[in-house]
């Protein structure tokens, strides 16, 4: 893996606390790249979600249960409990997307707890390509994985619904600018890895 925007340890480090956004087509590179890291992270509720919570727990992952769709609500107050030194990751645009349509619920978080927003974009080749809404990226034996990491964005606490708002689509376009980079940095076409406009 190789990280640029910054260094990884320091970033996660920082006092107020790290929220991580990405892309959830890239839940499996980015599971593999930030293992054993204490990430702190929100795994799903549904029937498979207590063999994914047991593996990611023994990659190093905190995890919280919960997903947007079940128990999503409880789950962020959670993630929002858990103390400033454990970082955050969320996919803003899952579980069901449309691919790259991020919901409010991560910028509320980092609003109501202060944690800064660490947008990034996640690329791997070679890899193969789900069928799915997500077009989920699969990195294959020895792929390279590359991860951009945006400037983090702090938002105000006292945020109305608008500026709420207009902070998600500030992050989607900060990931997405992420994901142009990551993916041209391996010599492959944005056009064709990024979700449409």
């Amino acid at each position: 893996m190789h990280v640029e925007g910054g260094e990884l340890k320091e970033i996660l480090a920082r006092p107020e606390g790290v929220l991580g956004a990405f892309l959830h087509g890239r839940l499996l590179a980015a599971g593999v790249a930030f293992q054993n890291l204490g990430i702190g992270i929100m795994s799903s509720h549904h029937t498979d979600g207590e063999i994914i919570h047991r593996v990611v727990r023994k990659m190093g992952y905190v995890t919280v249960r919960g997903s947007t769709t079940r128990g999503g609500a409880r789950a962020l107050l959670e993630l929002s409990r858990l103390e400033s030194q454990i970082p955050l990751a969320l996919t803003p645009d899952g579980p069901r997307g449309p691919e790259g349509k991020l919901q409010d619920g991560f910028a509320l978080l980092a609003s109501k707890t202060g944690r800064a927003i660490i947008p990034a974009g996640i690329a791997a080749t070679p890899c193969v390509r789900l069928n799915s809404w997500d077009r989920m990226v699969i990195p294959l034996p020895f792929a390279r994985v590359q991860v951009f990491l945006a400037e983090p964005i702090v938002l105000s606490q006292e945020l109305s619904r608008d500026e709420i708002s207009a902070s998600t689509d500030l992050v989607r376009e900060r990931i997405l600018e992420m994901e142009r980079l990551a993916w041209e940095k391996l010599g492959k076409d944005p056009l064709k890895e990024l979700p449409p406009a």
